[in-house]
């Protein structure tokens, strides 16, 4: 499926907010939940995606010594935040542009032959039910899978 490390930032920023800190580990446990894919995202590029958001001032760290060995506890700065709600717009409107390509691709084809057959409003109503299934249905195989 190509490069997808740089859709980790995304998963590991909203980790981080509603962790309010974690450490590396428990955030590898929880990417598979979030994930923006399918693809196994290896510690490395978990690691290399934290320091990389540590050194453009998007998360903090520190080492804190608990019952076992010391960890590393990463947490959102302000601009960490801003960067995720940067993320979150860009996201939305990446997946607009799929449900129209969705729109155009699967649907669009059929709607000369239904605003025939059905009337103008009722083709335009069914093309969009049919956009809105496509994009359920890519959302839940996500979720269950």
């Amino acid at each position: 499926m190509g490069n997808v490390s740089r859709f980790i930032e995304p998963v590991v920023l909203r980790i981080l907010k509603e962790k309010k800190r974690s450490y590396g580990y428990e955030i590898a446990e929880c990417l598979a939940q979030y994930a923006l894919t399918d693809a196994t995202i290896e510690g490395a590029a978990l690691y290399r995606t934290l320091r990389t958001l540590e050194a453009n001032g998007y998360v903090s760290s520190k080492w804190e010594a608990g019952d076992g060995p010391a960890r590393r506890n990463y947490s959102l700065t302000p601009s960490g935040h801003v960067h995720l709600r940067d993320w979150s717009h860009l996201l939305e409107s990446l997946g607009q542009a799929m449900i129209e390509f969705a729109r155009i691709r699967f649907v669009f084809p059929y709607l000369l032959e239904w605003k025939g057959l059905l009337g103008a409003e009722s083709a335009a109503a069914i093309a969009s039910s049919l956009c809105l299934f496509v994009t359920s249905a890519a959302i839940l195989s996500k979720t269950k899978g």
